[in-house]
């Protein structure tokens, strides 16, 4: 059972880990539709 929580916990830490590099400045937001000021868009599915 300890083994398959750390594997759980690994994989959960993965999945929200990438928000915590991501620093961009968005300009404006529509719905889930997020663009940033080099005018990337992004989908907001948190």
């Amino acid at each position: 059972m300890e083994v398959k929580k750390n594997v759980l916990d690994n994989l959960e830490s993965e999945v929200r880990g990438y928000c915590r590099n991501f620093n961009p400045l968005f300009k404006s937001a529509s719905g889930s539709l997020m663009v940033d000021s080099n005018d990337n868009q992004y989908i907001d599915f948190l």
